[in-house]
């Protein structure tokens, strides 16, 4: 899962590549969803392993951590008993990209996408979800295949999001550590000049390592706020 500054730079750089194609407000036809299956769900349907497939109203693939996995496309998408006439993919716009934290949140005119040779891509790494605008494809990729996407009809429906440290000054930090994970925390203990090895009553008990450990977590935000755009 992304960390703090890696969802900033995520953010960043997918709104620097929509503002090479156009000007606000965006309004991007979406032509196709695209994803990699996984070599079992490629066996089970006599498909190719290596090629990314193109996504239709019968897809019922699920991507995630196991037991709470979500639907690759939304399930306003899918074709099924319960919904007889689903959104179609073509009428889908891709209209603006937001920062969360630990994912980005893609407006899609009709649904709201959040993500904690067209035919012929081959490569080392897998794509999760590839969104097709003609002239550009907006694709979310990693080396393993893990990604959970999350679909609705409105930003409000995806759920709470976690506040932006930088904007809210780590208030209520010492509860949660939004986009802290192993890679953050060296960082941020090193910044603190805190031993990753001492205890978690060694540094929340010692008012003094308590506050550089929180003032390292905003400098660490304030850095990719100011420095990345």
């Amino acid at each position: 899962m992304p960390e703090l500054v890696e969802g900033k730079a995520h953010y960043l750089t997918t709104l620097w590549a929509l503002e090479e194609y156009g000007t606000k407000p965006y309004n991007y036809a979406v032509q196709g969803l695209w994803g990699d299956f996984t070599n079992v769900e490629a066996i089970d349907r006599g498909i190719e392993t290596g090629l990314v497939q193109q996504l239709t109203s019968a897809c019922r693939l699920k991507h995630g951590t196991s037991g709470i996995q979500t639907p690759l496309i939304g399930k306003q998408l899918q074709l099924t008993s319960r919904n007889r006439t689903p959104i179609p993919i073509s009428s889908l716009r891709l209209k603006g990209v937001y920062y969360s934290v630990r994912a980005l949140i893609l407006d899609l005119g009709e649904l709201w996408l959040r993500i904690y040779s067209r035919n012929g891509w081959r490569r080392k790494f897998s794509v999760g979800l590839a969104i097709d605008c003609t002239d550009f494809v907006v694709a979310f990729v990693s080396l393993d295949n893990l990604f959970q996407p999350l679909w609705a009809t409105s930003r409000a429906r995806l759920g709470p999001e976690p506040p932006d440290v930088y904007t809210s000054a780590i208030r209520g930090a010492n509860k949660m550590w939004f986009g802290v994970g192993s890679y953050t925390i060296s960082e941020i203990l090193f910044s603190a000049g805190i031993p990753a090895c001492a205890y978690e009553q060694d540094v929340f008990k010692n008012p003094s390592r308590t506050a550089r450990l929180c003032e390292a977590y905003w400098c660490l935000a304030h850095r990719a706020e100011k420095l990345l755009p």
